[in-house]
């Protein structure tokens, strides 16, 4: 191979994971990867920069991200890459709300929310390696594996979550509604949203914009590749989520390679 047709090879790999022992939780790990990440979260989510660099935009802002540094989404969220990253490495956790939400109540804390996005939390970042390491290891217990687990959503909870949730203004309030809806009813057109929701399309983009950041159209793809995710780790057929998503079963196979980075045969083989 010569050296000029290497520069054309991608050397990505990107491999998706839910360990039985943690009981719904899912972990995504990424090497060499430089994709914009474009990415709708259901789960609370630690996302751990290793050897990765780059600038996300999350919450109306950028966002550095430097290796050692971990960023935090809560349900509901979206964060996309804003600008070109060079290759790296990273790992994600995706923890269930319900887990996060039963820590909380252990720590006197009902409703939080995820205070910042980036931290440099150190603690976080060492048990979150910790347990991707030892879900690596075939020898590893159950028991083992769920005590490392509480603990990163312990230092989750503990140090990084508010308790009670952000106030929001109106724009953002109605962006939230119009992202609720979109997940209700992932099919829907632009049209239906404006009769049952009644408001128009424009008032829907401009709530989309001032929330998130991004058009109407991507916010729909991304919740669209999030509800495929739930439904295809679930056990779905793959011709049955794109029905129930409005796209033909050839848009969702591209959509999900690009924003997943896995088929979604591999993705729902995932163990």
């Amino acid at each position: 191979m010569t050296r000029d047709l290497q520069t054309f090879v991608s050397a990505e790999r990107i491999e998706w994971r839910r360990p039985p022992a943690l009981g719904g939780a899912e972990v995504l790990l990424a090497w060499a990867t430089d994709r914009p990440w474009k990415v709708f979260h259901e789960a609370f989510s630690i996302w751990l920069a290793i050897s990765a660099a780059g600038v996300i935009r999350c919450r109306h802002r950028e966002h550095q991200i430097a290796p050692g540094r971990a960023a935090l989404f809560e349900p509901g969220e979206t964060h996309v890459s804003a600008r070109d990253p060079a290759p790296g490495d990273f790992a994600a956790l995706f923890v269930p709300p319900r887990d996060v939400l039963e820590a909380a109540s252990e720590l006197g804390a009902c409703s939080p929310s995820v205070r910042a996005c980036v931290t440099r939390d150190k603690t976080l970042f060492r048990r979150a390696r910790r347990l991707l390491a030892r879900l690596a290891q075939p020898h590893a217990s159950k028991l083992e594996l769920q005590c490392l687990y509480a603990e990163v959503v312990l230092r989750l909870v503990d140090a990084h979550l508010d308790a009670s949730p952000r106030l929001l203004s109106a724009d953002d309030a109605l962006g939230e509604i119009v992202r609720d809806r979109l997940f209700d009813a992932p099919a829907a057109c632009v049209e239906e949203l404006e009769r049952d929701m009644a408001i128009s399309r424009w008032s829907l983009a401009l709530a989309c914009r001032r929330r998130f950041g991004m058009a109407f159209g991507e916010l729909a793809d991304l919740v669209r590749i999030s509800r495929a995710r739930r439904e295809l780790a679930a056990g779905r057929a793959v011709a049955e989520v794109a029905r129930m998503l409005g796209w033909a079963e050839e848009t969702l196979r591209a959509q999900f390679a690009a924003h997943v980075g896995a088929s979604v045969e591999a993705y729902a083989a995932a163990r």
